[in-house]
């Protein structure tokens, strides 16, 4: 592996990474680390800014063949693997989760990428689409919540932390637990009682 400074000064074999380790895709994070995968071994390789290697960082399932590899802003490394039709994610203390997401059949995605709301992307060459996977982020952060019933009337009550873009909001009425109906719409502030 090569490095190439801002001033364009090349370091021809900055990382020597294991025979047969065939790289195809890399990557780096937010902390300056590196991160390359193997489409070949299944294996994903960790160099440090100072340019310590860990050669069997993760090691990806047999059927997985890591065609694209991205971190997003917290530090996670994720894989796009073309056979298995799956992302991988990687912590930072290099707990793995093989199937993350489970794409669709014959998806085959190429590569992904991840946006500045920890959105990502894959690009998927099987059935040429593109496909948004979403953090599972809830975008208020809830203190305490109350609910009374006073002369047949639900009275409700809550108090939030942080609200991250939100507007209001919605309180929903069923009668049967399934079809559900707007009841009121409360203006989102921050602290709302």
């Amino acid at each position: 592996m090569s490095k190439i400074t801002p001033d364009g000064t090349l370091t021809q074999a900055w990382a020597v990474l294991a025979a047969g380790a065939a790289p195809n895709c890399i990557t780096t994070d937010a902390s300056g680390n590196v991160y390359t995968a193997s489409y070949t071994t299944n294996i994903v390789s960790k160099i440090t800014h100072g340019g310590t290697i860990t050669q069997t960082w993760a090691m990806l399932a047999s059927d997985a063949r890591p065609f694209g590899i991205a971190a997003d802003a917290s530090g996670n490394v994720y894989t796009a693997n073309l056979i298995n039709n799956t992302v991988s994610k990687i912590t930072p203390d290099g707990t793995l989760t093989q199937a993350w997401v489970t794409l669709a059949s014959g998806a085959n995605p190429y590569n992904l990428v991840f946006d500045i709301y920890g959105n990502g992307y894959t690009i998927n060459g099987g059935n040429n689409s593109v496909s948004k996977i979403m953090p599972v982020v809830l975008p208020v952060s809830l203190i305490s919540f109350k609910a009374t019933l006073q002369n047949n009337i639900a009275l409700f009550g809550w108090q939030t932390g942080v609200e991250e873009h939100l507007n209001y909001f919605e309180l929903q009425k069923s009668a049967d637990g399934i079809a559900f109906s707007s009841a009121a719409i409360v203006n989102a502030k921050g602290d709302d009682t």
